[in-house]
């Protein structure tokens, strides 16, 4: 019995892990995140802490994107994502095309730091894949009073 017992735990962490990572990039879900977003814009609004977002979103040319053909650039960006970012933070596949990266005790001047850094390795991906594709990023910071949307809204989503 209690074989079955770890064996069912180990299957419900299975599906939890599933429930919080996106299968292609290993990041965290948008609805994951979402949870950890407003965790963290209360701890904001109790202590007054620093908050940063930086949003990343592949755009093309005038046309939409197939992501079945760019899905290897996809998983590519969420590796890049996630090597860049420290313990602390917070990194998710936002859509399709679109990523979302949370910063706790970050100012806006961490941020773009640590959006400038992104954008070089980004562009390498790019360039190095030859696709005709660029990332458009979006950094800002919460400020009192921002709420979910206000926040979200400042880096575009």
């Amino acid at each position: 019995m209690s074989e079955n017992k770890s064996e069912m735990f180990g299957y419900a962490t299975l599906l939890q892990e599933v429930k919080e990572t996106d299968p292609n990039t290993g990041l965290l879900t948008r609805t994951h995140l979402y949870k950890e977003l407003l965790r963290e814009l209360a701890r904001c609004d109790r202590y007054g802490t620093k908050l940063s977002l930086m949003s990343l979103r592949l755009v093309g040319s005038g046309y939409e994107i197939d992501n079945s053909e760019i899905s290897n650039i996809i998983e590519e960006l969420g590796n890049e994502l996630a090597a860049c970012v420290r313990s602390v933070d917070y990194a998710a596949r936002w859509s399709d095309n679109e990523f979302l990266v949370v910063l706790p005790e970050t100012d806006a001047d961490g941020a773009r730091l640590f959006a400038d850094k992104v954008k070089i390795s980004v562009a390498q991906i790019l360039q190095r894949d030859n696709v005709d594709l660029r990332a458009q990023i979006e950094v800002d910071d919460w400020e009192k009073g921002d709420d979910m949307n206000s926040v979200l809204s400042k880096v575009g989503l």
